[in-house]
C-alpha cells in the first residue's frame, strides 16, 4: 500500500543521506534508554503467518502482538561519532526522553512512522 511504501522510502532516504556514515558504514551500538513521556508507550498489532511453507505449524497462525511504539538503534561512524535512530511505529505522535549520557537526557517529539536521527 502507499503508506507502507512512503514509510520504507523514509528509511531508505535516511540511510542514503544523513544516516549514511552510521547506517551503511558504521558499527551498531547498544541503544540508549528511551522513555515515552507523552503518548502511547505500546500498541497492539494483528499478525497473520502466511509467509512460510504450508507444512510448517506456524502457517496460517494469527494473533495480536503488543509492541513498544518507539524503536531505537544506536550507531558509531568510522570517525567515532555516535547517533541514535528513533522511529515511532504507532499512528499517534509521541514525545520521548532519550538518554544522552548518565547525567543528561533530551526530549524529542516523534511523528507517526517518521524515522529520526539524533546525534549523541
Amino acid at each position: 500500500d502507499a503508506d507502507r511504501a512512503r514509510y520504507i522510502g523514509r528509511w531508505a532516504k535516511l540511510r542514503l543521506n544523513e544516516g549514511r556514515e552510521f547506517l551503511a558504514y558504521g558499527r551498531m551500538l547498544r541503544p540508549p534508554e528511551v522513555s515515552v513521556v507523552n503518548g502511547p508507550a505500546k500498541e497492539a498489532y494483528d499478525w497473520y503467518g502466511y509467509n512460510c511453507p504450508a507444512p510448517w505449524r506456524e502457517y496460517e497462525d494469527r494473533g495480536t502482538l503488543e509492541v513498544a511504539t518507539v524503536v531505537s538503534s544506536a550507531w558509531q561512524s568510522r570517525s567515532g561519532e555516535r547517533a541514535c535512530v528513533l522511529c515511532n511505529v504507532s499512528s499517534a505522535p509521541v514525545t520521548v526522553e532519550i538518554e544522552i549520557s548518565k547525567s543528561e537526557s533530551k526530549p524529542i517529539q516523534l511523528h507517526s512512522r517518521q524515522p529520526v536521527m539524533v546525534h549523541l
